[in-house]
């Protein structure tokens, strides 16, 4: 077929017109709907009890003295100096 003059002509008995758009309640979405293939922000989760990927603390099923074997080292921290460092320039 070629254009809209040669389409077959057809009359349902009424007026066909579109459906009213009405406004959704509530605030409008800022963000779109990402697809399931497109990647998002976060990463896998990470264990902070065990520190394995795939869970998170509150499903850790790890007990105690397993928690104890796989800790690594803790670092060491900074140690403030105390007085007023003006003080020592001053010497």
């Amino acid at each position: 077929m070629g254009d809209k003059s040669h389409w077959p002509k057809f009359n349902p008995g009424f007026k066909m017109i579109p459906p009213k758009l009405e406004k959704p309640p509530g605030r409008p979405r800022k963000k779109r709907i990402k697809a399931s293939g497109e990647a998002g922000k976060r990463g896998p989760y990470q264990c902070k009890r065990c520190f394995q990927f795939g869970h998170i603390e509150k499903g850790c099923n790890a007990t105690q003295a397993e928690l104890e074997q796989e800790l690594p080292p803790p670092r060491p921290k900074n140690q403030k100096s105390k007085g007023n460092p003006n003080l020592k320039l001053l010497k």
